[in-house]
């Protein structure tokens, strides 16, 4: 079962031995990253990886479908939070991580294919006043979006 957890940045390492340690030692971890350079004033740069979901990290265990590893987990140190609703969500979870693996290069950073949104022709909206109407797109602009909901 798939979780999305968010973490304490500075205690990520120490959180990450401890729920080897304490959950599972066949837990998968997965968090998309980017690698940034930083240029300095002599022509030198430096990279460093910077994951794209911020503090969350998504993780898998087959223990996680159990109650108590739930509540174990939770008292874990360094963790900070684990997201409400993943059990009904365990194919978006799926889904996102596929996307990310598809637009992943070779040492396992997202490319810029990934950030290129021209995927995007029809939607449903979600939450809000207009929640489970279907929308699909018309113009697309630099930071808008021209749609037209059920006709």
């Amino acid at each position: 079962m798939w979780l999305i957890v968010k973490y304490k940045t500075k205690e990520f390492k120490f959180f990450k031995y401890n729920l080897l340690k304490n959950i599972d030692e066949k837990t998968f971890f997965y968090y998309p990253k980017i690698q940034k350079y930083k240029i300095s004033n002599k022509n030198k740069s430096s990279g460093s990886d910077k994951n794209i979901l911020g503090n969350y990290i998504i993780i898998y265990s087959t223990k996680f479908s159990q109650k108590f590893m739930l509540n174990k987990l939770s008292h874990i140190p360094g963790v900070s939070h684990i997201l409400n609703g993943f059990k009904e969500s365990q194919d978006q979870i799926k889904n996102f991580i596929n996307h990310c693996k598809k637009h992943e290069d070779e040492n396992g950073y997202l490319k810029q294919s990934f950030f290129e949104f021209n995927f995007l022709n029809k939607g449903k909206f979600i939450k809000g006043p207009l929640i489970n109407y279907i929308f699909k797109v018309i113009e697309e602009q630099k930071n808008k979006l021209k749609i037209l909901v059920n006709g």
